[in-house]
């Protein structure tokens, strides 16, 4: 996994649920095929995650991958007129149920930004240390942007034992007291090590 973070992180704004791809043109075919070429690139990108593993029936979601599109756009090089690609946003929320994390009944997902990331590094050493709780059956990097991460993870426990282990753990410090619509935000404290 941490393998699969440092890559991600070394693209910044990376979002693996967005997908660019060349097509010879805006028709509903060239449309259905990118949609299905993109769709694979998301699927095969979350697998390389081994804390995500997905369901076997997951190969059924191939046959209408515009069922999970979001929204998708056209971008051209003026300089080049034949080089025409389709932007695809797929819904992460419509695809998460295809992914089955070791959850009982009593985990649930969380959305969790961290902040300070300000290397690779840094990354490593966050990822490690939150893999190190064991109340989290599940850690996935979302998307990074700047110096944040968002990271979706399973939760078995409540969220509030959560707060408190992260915030006695002394490397992150609460941007906000309690779950909000925006998920956890935290500041990882790169120096407290």
């Amino acid at each position: 996994m941490l393998t699969f973070a440092l890559s991600v992180f070394a693209e910044e704004g990376v979002d693996i649920y967005t997908v660019t791809l060349p097509v010879k043109n805006q028709s509903k075919g060239q449309q259905q095929i990118a949609f299905g070429s993109g769709l694979h690139e998301v699927m095969d990108a979350l697998s390389a995650n081994s804390n995500v593993n997905l369901d076997d029936n997951f190969s059924q979601l191939f046959e209408h991958p515009e069922h999970y599109v979001e929204s998708y756009s056209y971008i051209s090089d003026p300089e080049q007129p034949d080089a025409l690609q389709i932007v695809i946003h797929f819904d992460r929320k419509a695809l998460r149920p295809l992914f089955s994390p070791q959850q009982t009944m009593q985990s649930q997902r969380l959305d969790v930004q961290i902040s300070g990331i300000t290397s690779a590094e840094s990354l490593n050493v966050m990822m490690q240390s939150l893999s190190q709780i064991s109340a989290i059956k599940s850690l996935m990097i979302e998307q990074v942007s700047g110096d944040s991460v968002i990271l979706s993870l399973v939760l078995q426990g409540s969220v509030t034992h959560l707060i408190q282990t992260l915030l006695g753990s002394q490397h992150f410090a609460s941007l906000n007291a309690e779950e909000d619509s925006a998920g956890l935000r935290f500041k990882w404290l790169e120096n407290s090590l």
